[in-house]
């Protein structure tokens, strides 16, 4: 029986990688020929997870209550995505759900490893942004009190640099002062969040972070990768054009493509081709991209040239992120420097102008 931990259902996350495992696990044994009921319980009682065995185990007992595979699913929106569901709900209406889940693994996989690479781009970056903080935390709270009362007997002006240094280390030695900026620091990060996952936030944040060089690259081809990734599970999956246009924009992770995705359902379903909405929005939709689904549009091979799309800018995606810590590991380097070398100087300017005076 599900345990407590499913009172709450829709709240429920687990790693993306269980889902992608227990995917291709499901798809192999009924393939094989094995009952839906039997897979699943046969995998809730060998998951990496306790939890995740829970949920499979609910998802099975839904099945065995009369229900579906997909209905099952929509009980967990955070575990099995909008993608998942509607991908299995199609293989049980056409009665191929061992090729459905095959493809949805395939896809499954491959947004998995695109959302990698793009963290993992900027896992080095965060990594030694983290290190300087703590750098300079460690010398404000050990090495700066010393220098404090030796340059508070200085009669000479104090180097701004030193000015600055000096008040940066009193205010951190202040717990009023460090609580009032802990708050301040909660408070902007809150109203930042929320601006983010506001609509005209995410689409404002997203044209500033496409502005930046490497990153903004790196993220376009990202979102178009995935998005056409989408494309081509869902229309293999025999999903009309309309639908697939509508769920891929929504799972891009794109707010520039989800936006757009409303107009561009509503301009094919009053019949015209995608290459003539696409045409204009270059910001959107790439040459490349218009061009492939236009030969796609007129060969009757749009499925396939979703897929040639999707790894010609997961290809572009991965140079663009060899690029990226190519370029960040020294730059980051600089920085540590730059911040090493700044209190270095702020800290010996005085006492070596202090000692030129005496000599």
């Amino acid at each position: 029986m599900p345990r407590r931990s499913l009172a709450y259902p829709e709240l429920i996350t687990v790693r993306p990688m269980l889902v992608v495992v227990f995917t291709r696990q499901l798809s192999s044994m009924l393939t094989n020929g094995v009952p839906i009921v039997l897979a699943l319980d046969t995998l809730a009682h060998q998951p990496e997870d306790e939890l995740f065995g829970d949920i499979v185990d609910a998802c099975s007992q839904k099945i065995q209550k009369g229900g579906s595979f997909s209905a099952a699913t929509t009980q967990f929106p955070k575990v099995f995505p909008t993608m998942f569901q509607t991908m299995v709900h199609i293989g049980e209406q056409t009665g191929s759900l061992d090729v459905a889940l095959d493809r949805l693994a395939l896809w499954l996989e491959r947004d998995q490893g695109l959302r990698q690479r793009l963290r993992s781009a900027l896992t080095y970056p965060t990594f030694v942004i983290l290190l300087a903080v703590i750098m300079a935390l460690t010398i404000f709270y050990t090495i700066m009190p010393t220098f404090v009362s030796i340059f508070a007997d200085m009669q000479s002006e104090l180097p701004l640099p030193t000015q600055l240094l000096l008040g940066m280390t009193e205010a951190l030695r202040s717990p009023p002062q460090v609580l009032c900026m802990l708050a301040a620091l909660v408070a902007g990060v809150t109203a930042f969040r929320r601006w983010k996952n506001s609509s005209r936030g995410s689409l404002q944040f997203y044209r500033l972070c496409k502005r930046i060089p490497l990153i903004g690259s790196m993220l376009i081809y990202g979102g178009l990768a995935r998005y056409c990734s989408s494309m081509e599970a869902l229309l293999n999956s025999g999903m009309n054009l309309t639908q697939a246009l509508r769920l891929a924009g929504n799972a891009c992770g794109d707010p520039l493509l989800r936006e757009d995705s409303v107009d561009l359902v509503k301009s094919v379903s009053e019949g015209n081709l995608l290459a003539e909405h696409l045409d204009g929005r270059d910001e959107i939709y790439p040459g490349t991209l218009r061009s492939m689904l236009s030969v796609g549009e007129e060969t009757s091979a749009l499925p396939d040239m979703y897929g040639r799309t999707a790894a010609f800018y997961e290809l572009e995606m991965n140079f663009k992120v060899e690029a990226l810590g190519a370029a960040l590991e020294p730059l980051m380097l600089a920085v540590v420097a730059l911040v090493v070398a700044t209190v270095i100087l702020s800290i010996f300017l005085p006492l070596y102008s202090s000692l030129d005076k005496l000599g």
